[in-house]
């Protein structure tokens, strides 16, 4: 999920850096962060029993945890409660460090039988360290903690409320003393605190005249602590960031920003609702990381999903990332010292292992659709729906944000940087100036340079143009924000690429607005018929058959796709046929009128097979009046995981509970419905185009996602009914109403061109 870093990118960035940087005052000196004050204990623990030295390592309390460095190897810890019980023992690493994870909040000890020696030289029996405050993820420091430390301009370190630091950078667009500046926030376990190398949204921002600060999560860079994927302390850490930022004299209101890692932090770091925490702007985010994309209908994705978790954890071992091991071969002690804790260090892919289903007290932790609902800032969130690396499901979360009136969701086909294009580019820095800089949205004369950046080094395209300034004239800041806050909340810009005289340029051919995502949609049924037809009625009984061929599992539509692969405006496109008799077909007649669906949609499969279970992808794709089929989207499902959350169901979305107690094999010699989520989406049919669907096996329709599907030595058969008691269908989200003003053009979108949308020869 990160920001494609190619010399050639980071070079441009060098040039708007060095901009942001010419009024820039302070140096970069590493000042150390300021005392804090300790906590009062939650209870009064327990007296020292007699004959118990000082402990030889040092002990923290955290979130939910308790942290050590500094013992010996091997040596034996006690984790005691304020009644003097030990509740938990563990031996410290080769680096003498331990953390004791999930310790309820209250008043604790940390012990050792063995260890250190006694003021004369001898061995002593035991140790024990001060009491510790072991505190909730909604308990937080008084204010005194976030005034006394001191940031300014350059690299640092900031500390957080357990006393680890945290590695920041901070870019000034001026001397502090002209502050304060409204400020923004990118905060992730990517590069962000990089002095040599910020993150893109932090330089952009910079250049609009905004502070910017970036912060490490603790585990990486330079920070201190362990790494695990959206722990608790991670998301308390980046509340203590914002508190500690809004305190500084020279910021005004704080944001956030960032693109996938730190757009995904927001939402988490929101949801504990700093106070002065101004709005948040996630671009390509998750709304599950299970079922959106790491296990999409239950079904490891071994591709890209596999391979960023790979990416945390060669990042987070000690001097893991490249700027960090610079810092530590140039003599940074505190980053240096940082490193001691990287050793506990969870397995990401042992985790990713013993959670194969839905383990809700470890799942909805980390999906932000169950939790949305607290973040109560303004929120500007934007995402495709063919994002190579997260996918489409994060629109599934857009109802649940509850807690603000003030939100816009952008919505469009295309890839992963498609939140950038112009058209969503230029309502994200209105966001900003409205919410975080409390102004009249204004347009920066650096634009045109930010804008050859982005058109030449991530596009590939010729160049890149905003739409115009809609804020011109004689507005006032009320004014302003009333117009704002009466446009719709869902915008759907439709046919990304689509030009043909610039095919693959992101510029939407035309947009939709709503009030509501999904949009109001009438219910379509489309039916599986034999021959290969899609039809309008259910047929009777019948079935067909197609092999079970895992043999696409790996297959993408990018050959030796890197990063930035699917981004270009010519990605070109590699979307392979299936082989004869390895899916199933079914194709529509050319509709008589126009639709526009959007929304999900569900696919109800009547399925059976010579096993117990078996991986199946849906595809919908539409097949065009001049021949040409385009992907529209998919969806998956291990046929064992078929039963469904009636919670969260609808007609259009069937959504599986993926409980290991809810798994059941298939039923031999007989076919059972099996209902497929196909993912988030938004196309528009042309009347004399026809809908098609294939049922096939996981693999070959996206660029980065690949597959570990089912393998079976023998052949295996899947039978889909097609008619009668054993109908299989289709519910397409077909919208009732559209704007009177908008006008879809009426001749067909460039294909190739459509970002995020191969396109082929339809068989």
């Amino acid at each position: 999920m990160q920001f494609h870093k190619r010399t050639g990118v980071q070079a441009s960035y060098a040039l708007i850096l060095s901009l942001a940087l010419a009024a820039c005052g302070g140096s970069s000196a590493e000042p150390g962060p300021a005392p804090t004050a300790t906590p009062e204990p939650t209870a009064t623990p327990a007296p020292t029993p007699p004959g118990v030295e000082p402990a030889n390592f040092e002990a923290h309390g955290s979130v939910n945890q308790v942290w050590v460095i500094g013992a010996d190897e091997d040596q034996q810890l006690d984790l005691i409660d304020a009644s003097g019980v030990t509740v938990r023992s563990e031996n410290a690493d080769e680096n003498g460090a331990m953390i004791f994870r999930k310790v309820p909040a209250g008043t604790w000890r940390v012990g050792s039988p063995t260890g250190g020696t006694s003021g004369e030289g001898g061995q002593i029996a035991s140790v024990a360290s001060e009491p510790l405050t072991v505190t909730n993820p909604d308990q937080h420091p008084a204010q005194e903690f976030y005034d006394a430390q001191v940031l300014t301009s350059g690299y640092q370190y900031l500390e957080t409320r357990d006393g680890t630091l945290m590695a920041v950078n901070v870019i000034l667009p001026g001397p502090p003393e002209d502050g304060p500046y409204p400020t923004v926030i990118e905060y992730s376990g990517y590069s962000p605190a990089d002095p040599d190398s910020p993150q893109p949204s932090m330089l952009i921002a910079s250049v609009l005249g905004y502070a910017v600060v970036g912060g490490n999560k603790r585990g990486t860079g330079c920070s201190g602590g362990a790494y695990e994927f959206f722990e608790d302390v991670q998301n308390t850490d980046g509340y203590d960031l914002v508190e500690t930022v809004a305190a500084q004299p020279w910021s005004a209101n704080v944001g956030m920003v960032g693109i996938s890692y730190p757009g995904i932090t927001q939402l988490f770091v929101a949801k504990l609702q700093p106070p002065n925490l101004a709005a948040v702007a996630p671009l390509s985010v998750i709304s599950d990381t299970g079922r959106g994309t790491l296990r999409p209908g239950g079904i490891l994705n071994n591709g890209f999903a596999y391979e960023w978790a790979g990416g945390r954890d060669a990042d987070s071992k000690p001097g893991g990332q490249g700027w960090s091991r610079r810092r530590m071969e140039n003599g940074d002690q505190t980053c240096i010292d940082n490193m001691q804790l990287r050793s506990q260090t969870p397995d990401i892919f042992e985790i990713i292992a013993e959670n194969d289903y839905y383990v809700p007290e470890v799942a909805d932790a980390v999906a932000p659709s169950t939790f949305v609902d607290q973040i109560e800032v303004p929120v500007f969130l934007a995402g495709s729906y063919n994002d190579e690396q997260t996918g489409g499901y994060f629109a599934n979360m857009i109802p649940n944000f509850t807690g603000t009136d003030d939100k816009r969701f952008h919505l469009t086909n295309g890839t992963h940087i498609d939140v950038i294009m112009p058209e969503i580019f230029s309502r994200w820095m209105e966001f900003l100036d409205l919410f975080v800089a409390e102004r009249v949205p204004v347009r920066s004369s650096s634009i045109p340079l930010i804008l050859s950046v982005v058109a030449g080094d991530i596009f590939k395209a010729p160049s890149l143009e905003l739409p115009p300034a809609r804020f011109v004239g004689d507005w006032n800041y009320e004014e302003a924000l009333a117009f704002w806050r009466n446009e719709p909340q869902i915008r759907l810009l439709m046919e990304n690429g689509g030009y043909p005289d610039e095919p693959g340029t992101p510029y939407p051919t035309f947009e939709v607005e709503f009030e509501s995502w999904p949009p109001p949609a009438e219910p379509t049924m489309a039916y599986l018929l034999p021959g290969g037809v899609l039809g309008e009625m259910a047929g009777p009984d019948a079935s067909e058959t197609f092999v079970y061929d895992t043999s696409f599992a790996q297959v993408q539509t990018l050959d030796g796709v890197d990063q930035g692969g699917p981004w270009v405006v010519d990605p070109g496109w590699n979307w392979q046929q299936r082989p004869d008799g390895t899916s199933l077909v079914f194709t529509s007649a050319p509709l008589a009128e126009d639709e526009l669906l959007a929304g999900t949609a569900a696919a109800h499969l009547w399925t059976g097979a010579n096993v117990e279970d078996v991986d199946l992808q849906v595809t919908l794709s539409e097949v065009r009046s001049d021949g040409l089929e385009i992907y529209i989207q998919d969806g998956w499902l291990r046929t064992s995981r078929r039963a469904l959350d009636e919670e969260l169901s609808t007609i259009f979305r069937p959504v599986a509970t993926h409980l290991e107690e809810d798994a059941a094999p298939l039923p031999a010699g007989e076919l059972t419905k099996v209902s497929i989520e196909i993912f988030p989406f938004a196309h528009f049919v042309r009347a004399g185009s026809s809908l098609r669907i294939e049922v096939t096996t996981p693999g070959g329709t996206r660029p980065r996602w690949r597959w570990e599907t089912l393998e079976y030595e023998d052949e295996v058969n899947v039978e889909i009914g097609l008619g009668g008691d054993v109908a299989s269908h289709v519910v397409l989200p077909v919208v009732t109403e559209i704007a009177a003003s908008t006008t879809p053009p009426a001749t067909l979108p460039a294909c190739p061109g459509m970002r995020g949308q191969p396109c082929r020869t339809a068989q």
